[in-house]
């Protein structure tokens, strides 16, 4: 899986999309934080995952440090 770009998208957050073999798939930070875990109890490799969480994170502190 390949950690693409992060998108805004109202009502729903932030949301990070992947491709994997030729589909994009997109999740939220929950959806994410689950496969990270699923990943990893698999024994599989999550390092992207891992990237899209931490851009995600940092995107969203950003975020609400600008509102205050």
């Amino acid at each position: 899986m390949k950690f693409l770009e992060l998108y805004s998208i109202p009502g729903e957050g932030i949301i990070a999309a992947f491709e994997e073999l030729g589909d994009t798939l997109l999740f939220d930070k929950q959806g994410l934080q689950s496969r990270i875990i699923t990943l990893k109890h698999q024994g599989r490799d999550s390092s992207e995952e891992e990237l899209g969480l931490s851009r995600m994170t940092s995107v969203s502190k950003h975020r609400q440090e600008s509102l205050f």
